[in-house]
């Protein structure tokens, strides 16, 4: 879920921390193509107290408080609940700079380096405009545009026992939301909200979690199972592997340091020039070695970490052995008077299980702002600046039909600054994420716009896709004044936009790629459909590269048997064998009409908007039925061209449509309607819609050219 925040109010007054709604369901569609909601990620964006979702569902944590907090300077955002900075730096040793004149300010003030800049949280705006100066004289300038802090959030027809359980686990404090939060603000915070959606198979997302072997031990979760017997399960099931830490090494030079993943050690300090001192000394000594340490001040205590794996020779990449930088950085801290606290090493790290885990990494990576592991084989991706959580990912077999439908009851929450959300989702939306609900509607009605510059925009009701109305749903904007529908249109384009890019709805069986997988979901169906395509002889590698990824041997074998059934006919000259396919067979008339099965379609929608009183200006089909790149549950994406009639006849004869579309494929049918003129102010403003459609969109109905004169005429 993507929150954001913003501070309101006059100067002198403590203004309200507005966080919570419009809220967003997005979901990271290319994960599971069966199972589409679950992960990732949900926005929200601000909206009045006491709107109602899409859902019915009225919001929680409403009209909440940051105490003190009065307007303060262009360097700072509210994220989560705190006014947070984040200052560029060009080394450890000048964010230790700009730290050392913090803590002096404050103690209570929660600082992170690295060696890239500094992040600092405040909980109160007492101190903000001293940090802006204390940077300004460094010569280190704030970038609002990183911010942002991922949290888990669990969803439990139990919230008491779930919060019980992660509590022992974790070593939480109870949250002000009723959720739990690390104590020492370095992990995600966990959000508990209660659900009646029966959940019972297994989520596709779940904990890692290092502890020191003590604390493994005194958290008391019972006996672990799982291959490596450290798999624990809450009352709804939800699952934590609990792994027990060890010592760095053997070495008494590096006794303070543990190995929970990463290596880490904690320092109880004593006063607030121990705390400058020792991360003074800290960003030295990895500077002089070029390790790119994390350095964490938290009130009386530095933390210092590798980040995670990060101590190991083949992930840091330098000519360095760390347990000699361990070593220096622990003679450091004992000289400064510091000392170890064995027991807080704590890291946690998500695990996301998916069937494609290249394509829902990426969208992660794109989605989150996250970094791929430079690790070959290695699967993690991580925050750019390690203060966000590592995410790891696991593939899953196909066969796990209802682990993939069933929504998580586990998902993650990405909280922004307000005036990023715009953006953050217009990227979330264009990696192919797809929106699942809204909040901040009543009635079908903006109740609130976000305003971004000039750009005004609110969100029409049919706007959520996924489990809030049935196949065959229609985004549309009839009946409405132009200003309306052209402050609702930038919402919509981005909505559809996420579809075009991966398709998504729930449970579609057609996919304009593998067309006879409707009958035969195999690869015997995927090669009938190449040999359909084109009377010409086909080598195995010559199908083997159409196809993409299907192995040589697999095509080979297909190929043989439907040699031996009749319906493919075989020629061998030298050494290469080339296949056809019979058409003289009997089922051959079949299997080439199976084979256009979006011409087939195409032709219906066709017959069907051209026997309309008035038809559609221009109608064309887009989105991955277009490219031939649908998912199992895609939709069918369409567009026409409203040509001023009667808006409530326009609506029924649209929404007919969407509904024999679904009846005719199996698959949702999303239908966005434009008249001429909002086509002409899309074209002028660039909307990403018409990008889309300019791209792949295929002609159904009208000049197969009228999209491009009216784009192009538009933008003289």
């Amino acid at each position: 879920m993507i929150t954001t925040s913003e501070l309101s109010g006059r100067p002198g007054q403590a203004p309200r921390r507005r966080d919570r709604q419009r809220r967003v369901d997005i979901e990271d569609q290319p994960s599971n193509p069966t199972a589409p909601r679950g992960a990732l990620p949900t926005a929200s964006v601000n909206a009045p107290a006491g709107t109602r979702s899409l859902s019915g569902r009225r919001s929680s944590e409403m009209d909440s408080t940051v105490p003190g907090m009065t307007e303060i300077g262009t360097d700072w955002r509210v994220v989560d609940g705190a006014a947070t900075a984040w200052f560029d730096a060009p080394s450890l040793i000048a964010a230790a700079s700009l730290a050392g004149r913090i803590v002096e300010l404050s103690a209570e003030i929660i600082v992170d380096l690295r060696a890239t800049g500094i992040r600092v949280r405040l909980d109160s705006d007492e101190h903000a405009e001293a940090v802006s100066a204390a940077a300004r004289d460094l010569g280190l300038a704030a970038n609002p545009a990183v911010l942002q802090h991922l949290s888990v959030v669990f969803d439990s027809a139990n919230p008491s026992a779930v919060r019980r359980f992660w509590q022992r686990a974790l070593d939480y404090a109870p949250g002000e939301d009723g959720g739990l939060a690390d104590p020492l603000r370095r992990d995600p915070a966990i959000r508990i909200r209660q659900s009646t959606e029966p959940r019972p198979s297994r989520n596709r997302i779940h904990l890692d979690l290092v502890r020191p072997a003590a604390a493994v031990e005194q958290a008391g979760l019972g006996e672990a199972s799982g291959p490596f017997g450290v798999c624990h399960s809450d009352p709804d099931g939800n699952e934590v592997d609990l792994v027990p830490g060890a010592a760095l090494g053997e070495r008494i030079g590096t006794a303070d340091w543990q190995a929970v993943f990463s290596a880490m050690a904690c320092y109880r300090i004593t006063s607030p020039t121990q705390q400058r001192d020792l991360a003074a000394a800290a960003a030295a000594l990895a500077d002089d070695t070029g390790f790119p340490l994390l350095v964490d001040l938290r009130p009386g205590l530095v933390i210092i970490d590798s980040g995670k794996d990060q101590w190991e020779d083949d992930a840091h990449g330098l000519e360095l052995d760390f347990t000699d930088l361990a070593g220096n950085l622990q003679t450091a801290a004992r000289g400064l008077g510091a000392t170890a606290d064995p027991g807080l090493p704590r890291f946690a790290q998500l695990v996301l299980d998916a069937t494609d885990v290249a394509v829902v990494r990426a969208f992660r990576v794109a989605a989150l702002g996250y970094a791929h592991d430079r690790r070959a084989g290695v699967s993690d991706i991580d925050d750019p600046r390690r203060l966000n959580p590592v995410l790891l990912f696991q593939e899953i077999d196909d066969s796990e039909t209802e682990r993939r439908r069933q929504r998580n009851r586990i998902h993650v929450e990405l909280a922004v600054p307000s005036d990023l959300a715009q953006t953050r989702l217009a990227t979330t939306f264009a990696a192919g994420g797809r929106l699942l609900a809204e909040s901040g509607i009543a009635g079908g009605s903006p109740t609130r716009r976000q305003r971004t510059g000039d750009r005004q925009w609110g969100m029409s009701s049919r706007s959520t896709w996924h489990d809030r109305y049935p196949p065959g749903a229609v985004i549309a904007t009839p009946g409405r004044s132009p200003l309306a529908r052209r402050q609702r249109q930038l919402a919509i384009s981005l909505l559809l936009l996420a579809c075009a890019h991966y398709g998504g709805g729930r449970g579609g069986a057609m996919q304009t790629q593998h067309p006879l997988a409707v009958i035969t979901p195999t690869l015997d169906g995927d090669v009938l459909a190449v040999l359909a395509t084109a009377d010409a002889p086909h080598t195995v590698g010559g199908i083997q590269k159409l196809l993409g990824g299907r192995s040589y041997e697999g095509i080979r074998k297909v190929l043989t048997r439907l040699t031996a059934q009749g319906t493919v006919t075989s020629q061998q000259v030298s050494t290469v064998v080339s296949y056809r396919l019979n058409r003289e067979h009997l089922a051959a008339e079949h299997i080439i009409a199976l084979a256009d099965l979006r011409g087939a379609l195409m032709d219906r929608v066709r017959s069907q908007v051209q026997a309309w009183p008035t038809p559609p200006v221009w109608a064309a089909l887009f989105g991955s039925a277009a490219r031939g790149q649908m998912l199992p549950d895609s939709d069918i994406d369409l567009f026409l061209v409203d040509p001023a009639v009667d808006a409530d006849q326009w609506e029924a004869l649209v929404d007919q449509l969407s509904r024999d579309v679904s009846r005719w494929t199996g698959n949702d049918a999303r239908v966005l309607s434009m008249t001429e003129a909002e086509v002409r102010a899309s074209a002028v403003t660039r909307d990403p819609i018409l990008q889309s459609l300019l791209e792949d969109a295929l002609t159904i109905s009208g000049d197969p050219v009228w999209l491009r004169r009216v784009v192009a005429g538009a933008r003289r």
